[in-house]
């Protein structure tokens, strides 16, 4: 089930900066993970690796879109 963002708009700038932090420290994880995956040998054509790498790589294109939404909305307006 996917997670669902805080109210964003709400959010003042230092609770925007820590909620980017946590995302991109989310996301690292999930690309290492996902770097483990993609060098393991024996189950390249297994079609339940290919999935779950697949999936993998998309949660780490949500949370970096995700992080990179926040670091816009955290900047000062001017």
């Amino acid at each position: 089930m996917a997670e669902k963002r805080p109210a964003w708009k709400r959010m003042s700038q230092n609770e925007l900066e820590r909620e980017s932090a946590l995302v991109r420290a989310k996301e690292r994880a999930l690309r290492e993970r996902l770097r483990r995956r993609e060098q393991l040998s024996g189950d390249q054509q297994d079609p339940l690796h290919l999935r779950r790498v697949e999936q993998l790589r998309l949660q780490v294109e949500a949370l970096g879109g995700a992080a990179q939404a926040l670091r816009h909305r955290a900047q000062p307006r001017r």
